[in-house]
């Protein structure tokens, strides 16, 4: 028995006006691939309709579904023996975000998008008092059919679909209301949306964009998603801002991967874009050496002896030394190729029981394997993420272990991006001004940088904390409120960090 449906699906022009509508900044396109050429295009792109300045916002856009751990849709649309399974469910860090949990991100979004197709589907209800209640019914009613078949608009990556059993599972446990409005083809289509356009964020959160999913990919994007990774306009829309100068008519991407799979070999990042069904053919998937791949140079002792070019994990290629220009001979080169190869295994595994592995691995193979290579930055940014342990006896040593990890993210980051003022170390540097505490003119090194890169990708944001803390400068507490006897000034930094100067007393 077929579902029912909310409504014929969007064409290309009504998708084309939708997406233009959201932003003045965008223009919706249709890549036919070159002249001549036998493989197919690329199919929707966003491209830019002006000139664009580095920093600027491109689209700000609220997800047209969302999923989280809280359960809150999950609750609604699964029977309760399912849903008894998130009573007492507390520790997040071991689900799979993809597991048949009510807690998992994916189920609770498909809970999200059952929710919304009962809401969209349900019959007009006329207010008992006249008033508008039947009014604003009809308009969630019609902002649900319009999430749904914007849904249904986006593109499905090229590999197969999810397991059709996964579909199967959900279906088995939606409450019998709405167990009759679907069917596992369509569950199983809603799954394939989701697995190709699915922004990950911080929480375990799934959010599903409509303009956002038709940026396309690039290893060496031209802009960036604001808020994934960092506190600023966590609460708000999620944002796309300009990485560097567009020109007119650009394509515009974003990196589906970021930190800390962006900073992988062309191997690494290869496969993980298999996932998706394309192959990325950006400059440094094609041409540029692979400074993720740095092996300690016998000539200069310098770690920047890199592959020339792209190539997989384990084949031969010429290792050359941005420092002092030599190549590496064969002999060496094979033995550098051959340890890389013996520390992917290792973290292959995925386990947290292989990190101490891995890091023995790394530690007997450190004559070789430079401290610039994707390995040592996994491992570095692992740390980073995790946090000092304040706790454990031996803290200070805890301590130094994390702020040796945060310089070793920095330093990588900065090497690997050309700049000092990338977006994504601006919490990163919130991080070490915080570890820099009692060394005044550290933390003042580290908070100039942590400003000067909010000033480039986040104007707006750094001009109202300049207007804030002038108000306190003088005296007059922040903007728009009274001055009160004693009250102190607010921390100027602005991002939130996991843990503060309070837990290192």
């Amino acid at each position: 028995m077929a579902s029912p449906v909310v409504g014929p699906p969007l064409t290309h022009s009504e998708v084309k006006a939708q997406v233009e509508a959201a932003s003045p900044a965008l223009l919706l396109e249709v890549d036919q691939g070159l002249p001549g050429s036998s493989g197919p295009g690329k199919g929707r792109i966003l491209v830019a309709r002006r000139s664009i300045g580095v920093g600027e916002v491109l689209l700000a856009e609220w997800p047209i579904f969302q999923g989280t751990p809280s359960a809150s849709q999950s609750r609604k649309a699964f029977e309760a023996g399912f849903v008894a399974l998130a009573d007492n469910f507390e520790d997040f860090t071991d689900l799979d975000e993809d597991c048949l949990h009510p807690c998992s991100a994916l189920c609770d979004c498909v809970a999200g998008i059952m929710l919304a197709k009962q809401q969209a589907l349900a019959q007009g209800v006329r207010s008992d008092s006249g008033g508008c209640g039947g009014v604003e019914a009809e308009e969630r009613r019609e902002r649900s059919r319009l999430r749904l078949l914007q849904l249904g608009a986006l593109c499905r990556s090229a590999t197969e679909s999810p397991p059709s059993d996964c579909a199967q599972s959900l279906l088995g446990v939606l409450r019998p209301g709405l167990r009759e409005l679907t069917s596992e083809d369509e569950l199983n289509d809603f799954l394939h949306v989701l697995s190709s356009n699915r922004f990950g964020s911080a929480g375990s959160q799934l959010d599903v964009m409509f303009a956002g999913s038709m940026f396309e990919h690039s290893c060496d994007p031209s802009c960036f998603v604001a808020g994934a990774w960092s506190a600023i306009a966590a609460e708000g829309p999620r944002e796309y801002r300009a990485l560097r100068d567009i020109a007119v008519g650009e394509a515009l991407s974003v990196d589906y991967m970021m930190l800390p799979g962006s900073y992988l070999g062309f191997s690494g990042r290869k496969e993980t874009l298999t996932g998706w069904g394309f192959a990325c053919s950006c400059p440094r998937c094609t041409e540029r050496p692979e400074l993720t791949r740095a092996f300690v140079c016998p000539a200069c002792e310098l770690h920047e002896l890199c592959p020339t070019r792209p190539v997989p994990s384990g084949e031969a290629v010429e290792l050359l030394c941005r420092a002092c220009g030599k190549l590496a001979e064969a002999d060496y080169s094979a033995s550098c190729l051959s340890a890389e190869t013996v520390v992917a295994q290792v973290f292959g595994g995925g386990a947290e029981d292989e990190v101490e592995k891995a890091r023995q691995e790394l530690f007997r193979l450190e004559k070789c394997l430079g401290r610039f290579h994707f390995a040592n930055f996994d491992l570095a940014w692992a740390s980073w993420l995790q946090g000092p342990d304040f706790e454990a006896e031996n803290s200070a040593e805890e301590l130094e272990d994390y702020t040796a990890a945060t310089d070793r993210v920095i330093e990588c980051i900065v090497r690997w991006s050309g700049s000092e003022l990338h977006p994504q170390l601006l919490p990163v540097y919130h991080s070490r001004a915080l570890l820099a505490h009692g060394d005044l003119d550290g933390q003042r090194c580290f908070l100039d940088l942590e400003r000067a890169v909010l000033k480039k990708y986040f104007p707006e944001e750094s001009n109202r904390q300049d207007a804030e803390i002038l108000h306190m400068v003088q005296r007059i507490g922040p903007p728009g409120a009274a001055p009160t006897a004693g009250e102190e000034a607010s921390d100027p930094v602005g991002a939130a960090g996991a843990w503060t100067l309070s837990d290192m007393d």
